[in-house]
């Protein structure tokens, strides 16, 4: 199972709510002693149940669910993990974390696989990104976001988009980790076309975001070939259990933790 360093988490912690203004006696968490804190690694942040707002559920979803997944997956300290979460989705056997380079922006992280030298070779450009509720217009914002994660790709490698040569590019992909109640299969592909006002079934404009369902009951070939990931679908889902059987957020996540 995954740990989290709770002396980093209570550090962490203390920076955060002293930015926010929050005293450090409101800021403390409960600890139960004799627990073991084995279940999955825990964001420092989303375990602080004084920063998370608990007004709206879908709000809260987002906020736990998101900070978890990138604390897992979106660390360079992490590399393995997103390596091993990478393989499992692509039927690949990368083996070394290096391999790989992360880069967030604004809650979405993207990955570019490359061989051991200095240049690209067969490369791809990976979006993942969680989801808690089902969003149908997940091709529109892929369509997005990678037109932000290009622009900075040509601009890092120095390309000139009016060269009169084609341009070569990562070869994208965008995969949706969906942990909602809404009931989908384990794997659905959404596209772009869908959102036209006038059909068209040309493929001429065509954008696809790929929903892989972890919800509990799915994907567990997936979930067993990655562990991070099968933590995480786990904590996620105990939590969900929790709320279900009448407990406050608070205390949901609390006994998750």
């Amino acid at each position: 199972m995954l740990n989290v360093d709770t002396n980093k988490c209570k550090k962490e912690n203390g920076q955060e709510n002293e930015k926010q203004g929050i005293p450090a006696a409101d800021a403390k968490t409960k600890e139960q002693p004799g627990s073991q804190q084995d279940t999955t690694v825990l964001d420092c942040k989303a375990a602080q149940h004084s920063q998370i707002p608990y007004s709206a559920t879908d709000s809260f979803n987002r906020q736990y669910q998101d900070r978890l997944f990138k604390a897992i997956f979106g660390r360079e300290e992490h590399k393995d993990w997103l390596l091993t979460l990478y393989n499992a989705l692509n039927g690949s056997s990368y083996t070394d974390p290096s391999a790989i380079e992360i880069n967030t922006i604004e809650g979405i992280i993207y990955v570019i696989m490359k061989n051991d030298i200095s240049f690209l070779i067969d490369s791809q450009l990976n979006l993942y990104e969680q989801q808690s509720s089902y969003n149908p217009n997940m091709p529109l914002r892929g369509l997005m976001y990678f037109s932000q994660l290009y622009q900075k790709y040509i601009s890092k490698q120095r390309k000139d988009i009016y060269s009169s040569a084609l341009l070569k590019i990562p070869t994208p992909q965008f995969i949706v980790i969906y942990t909602g109640s809404t009931e989908l299969d384990d794997v659905k592909e959404l596209k772009l076309s869908d959102s036209f006002e006038v059909p068209d079934t040309s493929g001429r404009f065509e954008w696809t975001a790929t929903v892989v369902n972890i919800s509990k009951g799915h994907s567990l070939k997936l979930l067993e070939q990655c562990p991070p990931l099968r933590d995480y679908a786990v904590y996620v889902s105990r939590i969900k259990g929790n709320v279900a059987a009448g407990m406050t957020k608070e205390d949901a996540v609390n006994e998750a933790m």
